[in-house]
């Protein structure tokens, strides 16, 4: 019996109280295990879930008529593992909405920020980043220290906030009513550790959504997520390359836009054919 399967059976029957006692050592085991090897806590926590949600996915599979994927790198590994025909990759339609207030903006007024899970790697890789880029750095901040900060005073006009959701849409409603300034955002994403290669498609399309711009930064696989996007090596890169960055994709988004949403199209004419034979 693998460890995915001793960890399942024990987590599933855990009401018992011999049983909880054992699932307390197999953790403490693991744990034990994951700090000989260089784990941080939160890392270790986090393989333990990952490991019973794909038990879990590998046992139930095969009760469903139809798996959809909306990320195209997780649909390739669906693939690969599993050989099924009944996988189907799905990707959302991106409006003319977005486009159209994208190209009314201009770059006076930026916030660059992050709201995803703060993992160890992304915690260091955000407190390296040149402080002296930005007008204000604002790192798991409380809502109130945004009274008395300077408003834009340096060349690009850039405030960067590494927080939760919550607070930076606090901040950018503190911009729009208390300065009646509505900056641009560009919504961060950092990989989880280090060599993670995997882009976010949810974390894309929530940004679209809200009327930010998608920054990824690090080496990911392709992905049809990465055209709706900028691309970068660094945020300090970023910030120096400004300009030619955000024109570049100012100019080249609607074209992307279109590409992308024929993809969504033949996709989804695609499964609805499957599913309608």
């Amino acid at each position: 019996m693998t460890l995915d399967k001793i960890l399942f059976y024990l987590y599933k029957r855990k009401n018992y109280l011999l049983i909880k006692i054992l699932l307390y050592l197999f953790y403490f085991f693991y744990i034990f295990i994951g700090f000989i090897i260089g784990f941080k806590f939160k890392e270790i926590k986090k393989r333990i879930y990952f490991a019973l949600r794909d038990h879990t996915f590998k046992k139930n599979n095969r009760i469903f008529d139809y798996h959809l994927a909306i990320s195209d790198n997780l649909y390739q590994n669906l693939k690969e593992n599993f050989h099924s025909k009944e996988i189907f990759y799905l990707q959302p339609f991106i409006g003319e909405e977005f486009i159209n207030k994208l190209k009314k903006k201009n770059s006076k007024y930026n916030i660059l920020f992050f709201t995803g899970n703060k993992t160890p790697y992304r915690d260091l890789y955000v407190k390296e980043i040149d402080k002296n880029l930005f007008s204000n750095h604002f790192y798991k901040t409380h809502k109130n220290k945004f009274r008395n900060h300077k408003l834009f005073e340096n060349k690009l006009n850039f405030d960067f906030i590494y927080s939760d959701e919550n607070i930076v849409k606090k901040l950018f409603k503190h911009y729009r009513y208390d300065y009646k300034i509505k900056p641009q955002g560009f919504e961060l994403y950092i990989p989880q550790r280090k060599g993670w290669q995997f882009l976010s498609p949810m974390r894309t399309i929530r940004s679209i959504n809200s009327f930010s711009i998608p920054l990824n930064v690090g080496n990911f696989k392709d992905s049809f997520y990465k055209d709706l996007s900028i691309n970068v090596c660094s945020v300090d890169y970023f910030i120096k390359n400004f300009d030619s960055l955000f024109y570049s994709y100012k100019k080249s988004i609607s074209y992307k836009s279109l590409l992308f949403n024929e993809i969504s199209e033949i996709k989804l004419d695609f499964f609805l054919k499957r599913i309608n034979n």
